[in-house]
């Protein structure tokens, strides 16, 4: 009975530890780095300051901060900082039946976590070429109610600068497009 109770306690923890998107830890050769995102929806205006009446407005990119935290470890005689090179943006759609678009991939530049420094990266889920392209390729319709919702899945790349460790890691968040300023 002891053993299946343990058994037990094991599987729960296992199935409440795994897949966070935040909150995880990824262990590396002299720090370990945590990620949490600053928000986990952002309600992306397609084209800001525009009027139905009177036109105008500007397509301005968007963006959700995630801040990733490097832990030294009290034992480590050397504490590297992790270069991160690149950061990938993936749209899945919210609801699999809606009429959102397949969204292309985004790419966002990196920047370098120095150990013990948390540092917030300001992530562009909604980059102004993507705002047009959701009006003029994929037929958003301004001064509507058209409001598509995506899941997105924020991948960082990157390497530990001593030792050489690869690492890549993720954290979720969610972006709803629409035109929001449509009086």
């Amino acid at each position: 009975m002891k053993r299946v109770s343990l058994l037990l306690a094991f599987v729960c923890l296992a199935i409440l530890g795994c897949g966070s998107p935040t909150g995880s830890t990824i262990e590396l050769q002299t720090v370990s780095l945590s990620v949490a995102p600053g928000s986990d929806r952002l309600e992306a205006d397609v084209l800001i300051g525009n009027s139905c009446t009177t036109g105008g407005g500007t397509y301005t990119t968007q963006t959700i901060p995630i801040v990733v935290t490097s832990t030294p470890y009290a034992n480590a005689s050397i504490k590297s900082p992790v270069t991160i090179s690149k950061i990938t943006i993936s749209y899945s759609k919210y609801d699999p039946t809606s009429a959102a678009p397949v969204l292309p991939n985004q790419y966002d530049t990196g920047g370098t976590i120095y150990p013990g420094v948390p540092k917030t990266f300001d992530v562009k889920v909604a980059p102004d070429k993507l705002l047009l392209d959701l009006v003029n390729t994929y037929g958003l319709t301004l001064c509507s109610l058209d409001y598509w919702e995506y899941y997105v899945t924020i991948t960082f790349d990157g390497v530990e600068d001593i030792g050489g460790k690869s690492v890549t890691f993720s954290t979720k968040v969610k972006v709803a497009f629409a035109d929001r300023n449509n009086v």
